[in-house]
């Protein structure tokens, strides 16, 4: 046998106990009949994303592809709201959550810690202010603008290599529109998701230039649920080729929102 045949033998002999192990963990789930599920909320928008009606089903993007998931196998979901951004990795490291979701995206970052489904909804920073100022479309008049973020998010570090530091002010979520209204910033930077919520809340702000990378928001879990991640990629991808992602889209961020996802990230 030839040394390539020898190690590809033997990387089946440590994979195959890793599939099994990961299938062992989905049976245990169904067994178990139930999923946690964590998410944050420090801004409206989480509401578009995942929330619970009055009678405990899930509303929102997020929620109504996970409430169709589990109605597929069988799982009652439990919805469990969380503090803060940095309390969602360790939830599921500790086994107090089985999936995280809710506007989360999948950094590089916590991809060395936990996994991530497939995409579930593209995003990129968009500057925006208010009318009738024009909309920033060059990154000459980005560089020049005071903008506002929203304080302990990785904005801040996207921004840092494109403006002066002296320019960017890191606010708190609640006085973002404050500060934009009394002048206070010329611009505010975040997730085109959360511009296409308060542009249709806020008929004076506009869209301008996209700003850093395109990423990708998904569902963290821990990195040894490949079963249940093998089964939610494969439903999400089942959602986009039937076309019930797209009138998710629609439904929760605006008929206008796949041109703007479009425009943003080239989906």
């Amino acid at each position: 046998m030839k040394k390539r045949d020898v190690v590809i033998a033997a990387l089946g002999l440590i994979l195959l106990p890793l599939a099994a192990a990961g299938q062992d963990r989905w049976e245990a789930l169904r067994q178990r009949g139930r999923i946690t599920i964590v998410s944050v909320k420090d801004s409206s928008v989480q509401d578009y994303f995942l929330d619970v009606d009055r009678d405990g089903n899930l509303t929102g993007f997020d929620g109504e592809i996970l409430g169709g998931f589990c109605r597929r196998y069988g799982l009652t979901p439990r919805l469990e709201v969380l503090k803060s951004w940095s309390d969602f990795v360790p939830a599921l490291l500790e086994g107090k959550a089985d999936i995280a979701a809710g506007e989360i995206t999948a950094s590089a970052a916590r991809q060395k810690i936990v996994s991530f489904t497939a995409e579930v909804f593209p995003t990129r920073l968009v500057a925006v202010n208010y009318k009738p100022a024009p909309p920033i479309r060059t990154m000459q008049e980005f560089s020049k603008a005071r903008v506002g973020v929203t304080e302990g998010s990785s904005m801040v570090d996207i921004l840092a290599g494109l403006i002066p530091q002296e320019n960017i002010l890191r606010l708190a979520i609640g006085n973002l529109f404050k500060t934009l209204e009394a002048g206070g910033v010329d611009a505010l930077v975040w997730g085109i998701e959360q511009a296409l919520v308060d542009a249709r809340k806020y008929p004076r702000l506009q869209l301008g230039m996209f700003v850093g990378p395109r990423e990708s928001l998904a569902y963290a879990l821990r990195k040894e649920e490949q079963g249940l991640r093998s089964r939610l990629n494969n439903y999400i991808a089942e959602l986009r080729r039937n076309g019930a992602w797209e009138k998710l889209i629609i439904k929760y961020f605006g008929a206008e929102a796949p041109a703007a996802l479009e425009r943003a990230t080239g989906i």
